[in-house]
């Protein structure tokens, strides 16, 4: 009869046969003397695990016997529409025809379901992607702000440095004239005055302006206006006699290595002054370890300048001397104001406060410059960067002896560390 109507209809041998043909059909028509004797437990597993959007039609015939059906087959079909027989075949077909009808709302429901699923992880995907451009851009964001920040300051410090630089330069300058007035006319009155008590006042006048020589030199320095005599140098064997030298003078307790890189490029340096800072350097570490540690002189070779040095060299190869220790460090605020003139953290008396300013000084005004890296309790790794040299080095030049500037200076260095402890026999020597 179904058939006949149009309706595509099959007929079960079986309630197994009719469970495993469910997920093709549209809507079951089930007589209930079919499910009396049965076991029900396959249907009711597939019913209860139909999806989301699934609810199945039934059309249950009930018995002519029973005026109802029984409660538990409505309970287990669920979606079900319940036909007493006798019945009109136009019941039969309206109820089979609704019950298609709403399977294929269901089936559309399906569909749309999928599409939705579809559009969701699409959606999703784009907010996935969206955010992950959008955190990208705001990791650049927050890198060029970092870089922009660190250009500041390293550009307003380069302002200061450059303004303390052309004050100091300037006066300087003055006092050295001042100064060799002053020492002219002292050597004068020496060659004119016998008297011994005299002369020994000339001497200590004369010792004064000596002094201040110095520190106009060491001023000059920093401000980069002091002569320099730069040639190609050979850093690695610079680096072993200035070694030599302070394994007998840096005093005990103190280890000093040193870690030079094999086939390193000659600098374009003037070696006296080099000498002078590495001596300056190696002083201010062993001053920094006052129970002992290390000192390394270390050498090495740059194939292009850094990222963080590029507002302060050029670009090119370079190579890099450093003095590192193990001693106290640095705390933050000491660091920021580690090159200015006349900056100190010793005791009065002790130190100038022109030892880093004169290694800056220096190594900017020979096309470098100088870095710190310091943590408290860690120590400090000061690090001199030079230019490549592209000359060889000429025979005789970085020889085992130290310049006798250089020597001298050292002397001077040990011999007033002697005067701080017994002043009367240094005067008298």
């Amino acid at each position: 009869m179904l058939q006949a109507d149009g309706t595509f209809a099959r007929e079960q041998r079986s309630l197994i046969e009719l469970v495993g043909n469910l997920g093709e059909a549209a809507a079951a028509v089930i007589a209930e003397e079919a499910l009396t004797h049965e076991d029900r437990g396959s249907l009711a597993r597939w019913i209860l695990n139909q999806p989301p959007w699934s609810d199945f039609p039934f059309v249950l015939l009930t018995l002519r016997a029973a005026r109802n059906p029984q409660p538990d087959l409505v309970e287990l079909l669920g979606n079900v529409t319940v036909l007493e027989r006798p019945l009109a075949a136009a019941s039969l077909k309206s109820a089979v025809k609704a019950a298609v009808r709403a399977r294929v709302k269901q089936r559309q429901t399906e569909s749309y379901l999928d599409q939705l699923t579809h559009l969701t992880d699409t959606l999703e995907r784009r907010i996935e992607n969206r955010t992950h451009e959008l955190a990208n851009a705001n990791r650049r964001l927050m890198a060029e702000m970092v870089e922009r920040e660190r250009t500041e300051v390293a550009l307003r410090h380069a302002h200061k440095m450059e303004a303390v630089g052309q004050l100091t330069g300037g006066i300087a300058h003055d006092f050295n004239n001042l100064l060799t007035t002053i020492m002219g006319n002292l050597q004068l009155l020496g060659l004119r005055i016998e008297d011994e008590r005299l002369q020994r006042y000339l001497r200590n006048a004369m010792h004064g302006a000596e002094r201040g020589a110095k520190l106009v030199k060491q001023l000059m320095a920093f401000s980069r206006k002091q002569h320099l005599a730069p040639e190609p140098i050979d850093i690695n064997e610079l680096a072993g006699v200035v070694a030599e030298l302070l394994s007998r003078t840096i005093g005990t307790g103190i280890r000093l290595e040193v870690a030079t890189q094999e086939g390193l490029w000659p600098a374009l340096v003037d070696p006296t002054q080099l000498e002078l800072m590495l001596l300056n350097l190696a002083f201010n570490a062993r001053d920094a370890m006052p129970t002992g540690g290390t000192i390394v002189i270390e050498t090495t070779a740059l194939n292009r300048v850094p990222d963080q040095l590029a507002s302060e060299l050029k670009a090119g190869q370079y190579v890099c001397i450093s003095v590192k220790d193990t001693g106290t460090g640095m705390p933050p605020d000491v660091l920021a104001r580690a090159f200015d003139p006349f900056f100190t953290t010793k005791a009065p008396g002790k130190g100038t406060g022109l030892g880093l300013s004169q290694v800056y000084g220096f190594a900017r005004q020979s096309g470098g410059t100088v870095k710190i890296e310091t943590e408290l309790g860690r120590g400090t790794v000061v690090r001199i960067f030079l230019p490549r040299s592209t000359e060889a080095v000429v025979a005789g030049q970085g020889s085992s002896e130290l310049t006798a500037s250089a020597r001298g200076t050292l002397w001077l260095s040990t011999m007033m560390l002697t005067c701080a402890k017994r002043p009367a026999a240094c005067w008298r020597h």
